[in-house]
């Protein structure tokens, strides 16, 4: 019996992001500066007039796609073209074809599509470009799909067999919490913690009694039952450490002793090299408005033990996306 699975569908979806990554390097003019010799993200930031942590996040996605090398793991780290980047992507080179790229893209761009290269751009944080409407739905549409296909996997893990009660936290729309009641059995209850303004048309997505039955939405403040384990849904997410943090104490006091909780990300190692998914949604991350990209295995970590949770292990997901198991000690 074939296994169908959407992997094609995400690597082709990460694939135009990518593709936009390298564009960016291109106009911001990553590549003709390297084409004088290796720098460091706080060199090329500053010639370049880049937000150093934005620059950073671009120029790590460019080494884990291949178009760069980096020499080094700490902030006096540098970076240098590949031969084939060097020998094609430098503006003043004889066998120069970026203009190739520039003009394939060329049909495809929208008023959008430059977001990119403003966010990785030094400004004042007053002056950044507000995000448009056309940008936002998408981003929000792209989170429920996400969310449905996070939720189907994880009902398969050996962590969410023993769950009977769920609590998801940042799910829009509910779509993981109703993906995951789908799949798993019918003594598993399910409850989407939304935004007092969003839980009344998040319960009119719910399609029919039966799943309303199980999947409860409920607002930040309506306190329920004790869950035994916590999904905080982070993909797209627009926060930061304090912001993550805030979440999970809040959601803590709706979780048993010795709950356990996910928390679901694409995620770079801590070296930031490897992980094109972690650092092409970090790009995205930027191009949403917000000061903070790429989200190490770390940080995540960080952030559970700062408010008593004891981390196990980071599990891949589909899609490049991971997910880390921790735990709530016993009381």
């Amino acid at each position: 019996m074939w296994t169908l699975s959407p992997d094609l569908l995400l690597k082709d979806t990460l694939d135009l992001w990518s593709s936009r990554a390298l564009a960016a390097g291109q106009h911001l003019g990553v590549f003709a500066e390297l084409g004088k010799g290796p720098r460091t993200a706080a060199r090329l930031a500053a010639t370049l007039g880049l937000a150093p942590g934005a620059a950073s996040d671009l120029l790590d996605a460019l080494v884990a796609l291949g178009w760069l090398q980096r020499e080094g793991d700490d902030a006096d780290a540098v970076y240098v073209s590949t031969r084939t980047s060097a020998q094609y992507l430098d503006p003043r080179g004889s066998a120069y074809l970026g203009d190739l790229l520039q003009a394939a893209r060329a049909p495809l761009q929208a008023s959008d599509d430059s977001r990119l290269d403003d966010a990785l751009r030094a400004r004042a944080p007053a002056r950044a470009p507000p995000v448009s409407p056309v940008w936002d739905a998408q981003c929000q549409l792209m989170r429920r799909r996400l969310g449905a296909l996070h939720g189907q996997a994880l009902a398969t893990l050996p962590v969410a067999a023993m769950a009977r009660r769920v609590l998801s936290l940042n799910d829009a729309g509910a779509c993981l919490a109703r993906a995951w009641a789908a799949q798993a059995g019918p003594r598993t209850r399910f409850t989407s913690l939304q935004g007092a303004e969003d839980a009344a048309a998040t319960c009119a997505e719910v399609p029919t009694a039966a799943m309303a039955a199980r999947v409860q939405v409920v607002s930040d403040d309506t306190p329920t039952e004790e869950h035994d384990l916590l999904v905080f849904n982070l993909v797209l997410a627009p926060g930061d450490s304090a912001w993550r943090r805030a979440g999970l104490r809040k959601a803590l006091r709706w979780l048993g002793p010795g709950a356990r909780v996910l928390l679901l990300d694409h995620l770079a190692d801590d070296a930031r090299r490897v992980q094109v998914p972690a650092l092409v949604f970090g790009l995205a991350q930027r191009m949403t408005g917000q000061a903070q990209g790429t989200r190490t295995e770390g940080e995540l970590r960080a952030d559970c033990l700062a408010v008593g949770l004891q981390p196990d292990e980071c599990l891949p997901l589909l899609g490049g996306a991971s997910v880390l198991v921790t735990h709530q000690a016993l009381a």
